[in-house]
């Protein structure tokens, strides 16, 4: 008689078998960053639910965020890139720069302006517009963007207002297959017209993590970071975050980027918290070299 009383309690909670069918017969794979030792720590990538990754400014937060999110792209995963801080065009540039790389007539995303004036100044010579599209720079960047990242959305502020358009949003796209959804970044995210920086972006990290688990979708929000430690030279650890002492405890994982005192050019990524591994140790971070010309991360060799 108790365990039966018992057994009733307990799964009127769920059985096992409610977990077997709907749950693990259903699991979303991670998505992979294809940076080899940051999947191996997360055990294949971001699950479901929130991560975070910070930095300083001038770390290249946004250029990891965007990177990360053509390399899903790259994986065959369809990924939204929220900026909140940049404008949509020019979060393309930087994608349109990288995606450069392979045609054949790289550029810097900051020289995107000469070329523009150049086509220009063509088109106003009697350039017809097939003919600038058959060998322009851009041109060719944007087509292999399309071709090769045809799974990259990007939105800026100018659609996106607050929480609740992140939100909705994200349902929006859940139902074509939306896996992956950055957002660049925490502390500029509106919550319900909340003027305190410490309970809005609380409020801010805690939505999205729900929103990541009842969606079944890897959520990555890019964040800025205290100066203090890094001040006192000491390496980042999971309080390192600015606004809100929460921010680790919604995380799955939590990240943090910072540039090299020795080599302007490197960067190192440690993993300082991690719900389903470990973690790098502080001497011994993931090492990166940034080109931030060609919005480019690759292993230090």
């Amino acid at each position: 008689m108790v365990d039966k009383v018992w057994n009733g309690y307990r799964d009127s909670f769920g059985g096992l078998g409610d977990y077997f069918r709907s749950h693990y017969l259903t699991v979303v794979p991670p998505m992979p960053s294809n940076i080899a030792p940051l999947d191996a720590l997360l055990c294949g990538g971001f699950r479901p639910g929130l991560h975070v990754v910070g930095g300083e400014p001038a770390a290249g937060k946004s250029a990891f965020g965007l990177f990360l999110s053509m390399m899903a792209a790259l994986s065959g995963g369809r990924v939204l890139y929220v900026s909140l801080e940049m404008s949509r065009g020019q979060c393309i540039e930087r994608c349109a720069s990288f995606a450069s790389l392979s045609t054949g007539q790289p550029f810097r995303w900051g020289d995107v302006w000469r070329l523009a004036l150049g086509a220009r100044e063509r088109a106003e010579a009697g350039e017809r517009i097939e003919q600038c599209v058959s060998h322009d720079p851009v041109a060719l960047a944007l087509k292999a963007l399309e071709e090769r990242f045809s799974g990259l959305a990007i939105a800026d502020g100018s659609t996106i207002a607050d929480m609740s358009d992140i939100e909705r949003i994200a349902e929006d796209g859940r139902k074509s297959g939306l896996g992956l959804l950055v957002v660049d970044y925490l502390q500029y995210v509106s919550v319900d017209g909340i003027a305190d920086e410490y309970t809005r972006v609380s409020e801010a990290s805690k939505r999205l993590n729900m929103l990541g688990v009842r969606l079944g979708l890897s959520v990555i929000a890019l964040a800025s970071c205290s100066r203090a430690g890094n001040a006192k030279g000491k390496p980042p650890d999971m309080h390192s975050f600015k606004g809100s002492g929460d921010i680790e405890y919604h995380a799955l994982s939590a990240s943090v980027i910072e540039r090299s005192v020795d080599d302007p050019d490197a960067r190192r990524l440690h993993v300082v918290k991690n719900r389903f591994g470990g973690v790098t140790d502080p001497d011994s971070p993931i090492r990166l070299l940034f080109d931030g010309a060609h919005n480019s991360f690759s292993l230090e060799q």
